[in-house]
């Protein structure tokens, strides 16, 4: 890993922190007097890097935020292998932290690689960035860690360190333990051509023995050679028939597939018909509907037309119902005074004497009044 540049806003004692153009070659040396940052210098790298420093608790890493601020940021450019890497990371005081790894066009790193047009978002969130740093440095926080302290001769982190993991990470450091690996991988190849070889040489003798001991004579080997060669002439005549039924039954594949196609082509020559028949009978029914429907609206207006006059026909005979039962009241009441008439008179006629009834016919009398009102009805 070679560090290109490091920018720092509200980092530990930095308010703003900007260095760049460092050299890809020699060494670089950081001066100052104590507590001028020389030290908060790594612990933003390592920051950037890892999301973390050993000076705060991985739980609380907000003692890093400048005082009386509420947010860091640190932003990183390094190269590693090929290629140039960027890593942001923000950190606020109430605890939420965000984190990008992108990778940078006009990788300088690699001159024979193509120059990509834009930056390239390789990982977000701060796990996932952390992880993919460390597939690409080969390294994670812990080797990073006792690399760093060690450089600044501070040895009391490596000795409060169990032993064994002190070992661990400096072999990691070192490469040891890469090549341990490697080396296990190398024993278990080793073991596993050992054994193949083993079996091989064993199928070998065995082999050896069924040879020496089906090794034929002369005329055997004769008699086997011209056996084969008739099998073989045999094979050469199954082989040649068998040709023959391949190419006959790509000829029935083909005429099958004709076949198909042609009793696809008669189900729809078939169903167009049947749609002709029935669009025909739709056609049709479709007239039939339009004369039934003329039939029907004439017969609507006629026996609307009908219905009126049977109604003008019913109204006038309850008129003259109405007529008739008021004629009916004036005969029955018309009888009455003929009735009484007719009784005063038989009176008079047997006593001598005038009766008090009025019996005037003449006009304006009750019976004339009567009679007009039927000859009326």
């Amino acid at each position: 890993m070679l560090v290109r540049s490091l920018r720092a806003t509200n980092f530990m004692k930095f308010e703003e922190l900007a260095i760049a153009g460092l050299p890809r070659r020699g060494t670089v040396g950081i001066r100052g007097p104590n507590e001028s940052g020389k030290t908060s210098l790594g612990e933003a790298i390592t920051f950037a890097l890892f999301g973390r420093t050993p000076r705060v608790s991985a739980e609380d890493p907000s003692p890093l935020i400048r005082w009386e601020t509420e947010r860091l940021r640190v932003i990183l450019e390094f190269e590693a292998g090929a290629h140039v890497y960027e890593v942001e990371r923000e950190l606020h005081r109430a605890g939420r932290s965000a984190a990008t790894l992108r990778r940078l066009p006009g990788d300088d790193a690699a001159s024979d690689s193509e120059a990509s047009a834009t930056a390239v978002v390789v990982a977000e969130t701060p796990s996932r960035v952390t992880r993919e740093i460390s597939r690409l440095l080969g390294f994670g926080y812990e080797e990073f860690r006792y690399s760093f302290y060690l450089a600044q001769k501070e040895l009391d982190i490596v000795r409060h360190e169990r032993r064994d993991n002190t070992r661990a990470v400096v072999d990691s450091m070192v490469g040891i333990t890469a090549l341990q690996r490697a080396s296990q991988v190398a024993r278990e190849q080793r073991d596993e051509l050992r054994e193949k070889s083993e079996t091989l040489v064993g199928d070998l003798a065995v082999a050896r023995a069924l040879l020496n001991t089906l090794e034929p004579d002369s005329k055997d080997r004769d008699e086997l050679e011209e056996k084969l060669r008739d099998h073989d002439s045999r094979v050469e005549d199954a082989r040649t028939r068998l040709d023959g039924l391949d190419q006959r039954i790509q000829g029935l594949r083909v005429a099958t597939v004709a076949r198909a196609k042609a009793q696809q082509l008669w189900e729809r020559l078939r169903r167009a018909s049947l749609w002709r028949f029935h669009n025909d009978t739709l056609v049709a029914g479709r007239g039939s509907l339009r004369r039934v429907d003329r039939e029907l609206v004439a017969a609507s207006e006629a026996a609307a037309s009908k219905m009126e006059e049977s109604q003008e026909a019913l109204d006038r005979c309850d008129e003259i119902t109405v007529r008739v039962r008021e004629l009916g009241a004036k005969l029955t009441e018309l009888e009455g005074l003929v009735a009484l008439y007719h009784s005063e008179l038989q009176r008079e006629l047997e006593t001598g004497e005038p009766s008090g009834v009025d019996r005037g016919w003449g006009a304006g009398s009750k019976a004339e009044k009567l009679i007009l009102a039927g000859k009326r009805h």
